[in-house]
């Protein structure tokens, strides 16, 4: 996003991007000459940048993925459940958008476009360092059932990368 021309006329499908780092990021991209299609869940918005296409559906199901993976050039998933209350239904939640509609999004990109840059985004409460002796690798444990999904999807990604040679980075972001 530095001004180079390898992100020019690429297709861009946007995830989480009406949050707050997604629309940072929109506000950044869409200065770009490229093509961005952006997911919302319901509410529609209009926009007078000729370069922003509105798409709606559930990403936690699998026939989203195979409509919308189809032909784009990069993924970026800002996407975090909503009820930020800690009960059932915010546990499901967050499974559903972090953990189901990441692996969906996963496989269609392995059957439907190989060629897809994916890059997932996640959070420092994602994670707390806690320097535990019987944790073999970093220490880094989740420290919530949030952190626990993005874990997930993390290994599912690690693996989409390593064995089906996706490419794929997973950002985690602090303040």
């Amino acid at each position: 996003m530095n001004g180079n021309n390898h992100a020019l006329n690429k297709k861009y499908l946007i995830i989480g991007g009406s949050g707050y780092l997604g629309s940072l990021f929109l506000e950044k991209l869409q200065k770009k000459n490229v093509t961005i299609y952006l997911h919302l869940k319901t509410k529609k918005i209009k926009s007078n940048k000729k370069n922003i296409k509105f798409i709606y559906g559930d990403i936690t199901k699998n026939s989203f993925w195979k409509k919308n993976i189809i032909n784009k050039d990069y993924l970026i998933s800002f996407a975090s459940a909503e009820n930020t209350f800690f009960n059932k239904k915010r546990i499901e939640d967050d499974y559903k958008v972090n953990v189901q509609s990441g692996v969906y999004a996963l496989i269609n990109a392995y059957n439907l476009n190989k060629k897809i840059k994916i890059i997932f985004f996640g959070s420092e409460n994602q994670e707390v360092n806690l320097n535990i002796k019987s944790i073999k690798n970093t220490g880094n444990l989740p420290h919530n059932f949030f952190g626990f999904n993005k874990d997930i999807l993390e290994r599912y990604s690690i693996y989409f990368k390593n064995k089906l040679k996706l490419k794929i980075v997973f950002l985690r972001f602090s303040n």
